[in-house]
Formats: C-alpha cells, structure tokens, sequence
C-alpha cells in the first residue's frame, strides 16, 4: 500500500545519500496530492540536500515521482498530475508572483517574505476536498 500523508516535510540528515532516502520515504508515504516540503535546498551550509534532491530528480526508475511547483524558502513537490492543480490556485490568489522551469514543470517562485506557507494555508488553498487532478 502506497501512501497516507497529505503533508510530509523533509528535514532530516543534510548529506546527499540521506536526503535523497528522506525524499524517497516521504514520496513513498504520500496520498495521491500529497506535498513534500524539501528544506534547506538552497543552503550553502548543506549541499547534500541539494545533491540528493537532484540524484532524486534522474534517478531511474523512483519508487514514485514527484513534481515540483512553489519555491518559497523551501521546495513545495507533489505527485504528478496535482502540480497544475497547487499551481492555479497559488497563481490566482498571488498573481504577481512569477515561475521558471525546474526539470520541465514550472515552479512558482515565492520569496519567503511574500508567501510563507502554514500548514493550515495549505489546508486552505488546497480546498481539502476539492483539488483535482
């Protein structure tokens, strides 16, 4: 059985072997819509992070794909099919906020001071219930 977890937020070991393992734990722990936070990504003080994530991106085949959507001080995934979803939600309630590729799906590109997302703002936005696919 796959998944269980609307949220699941990685911050745990910073060296690449496991930071990949922790993405591909929590990928593996997700409900369908489900989100992996991914911290420290950009953090000169952790470049582990960054490498597992990427060795993560190529790695072929993964127990399960996620893709990316929103960057806000951390990296917002979810598994496929659900990143337009997030996305059009984020982009009509914030839309100013703009988007650069990241492994051929856009990414929005929030600064922290802009959009720090609770849980509960991801409870709200998400419409629990209604998010589609």
């Amino acid at each position: 059985r796959v998944g269980g977890y609307r949220l699941f937020h990685v911050d745990g070991g910073h060296y690449a072997e496991a930071a990949l393992h922790d993405i591909n734990s929590a990928a593996c722990a997700l409900v369908p819509g489900g989100v992996v936070l991914v911290d420290d990504l950009h953090n000169l003080g952790w470049p582990g992070v960054q490498e597992g994530f990427h060795r993560y991106m190529v790695m072929e085949p993964r127990a399960r794909q996620l893709v990316p959507f929103l960057y806000s001080g951390r990296l917002f995934l979810t598994t496929p099919g659900y990143a337009s979803a997030y996305r059009g939600k984020i982009l009509r309630a914030f839309p100013k906020l703009r988007t650069e590729k990241l492994y051929e799906t856009d990414v929005i590109l929030a600064p922290p001071h802009l959009l720090s997302p609770t849980v509960q703002d991801f409870v709200d936005l998400a419409g629990a219930d209604q998010l589609q696919a």
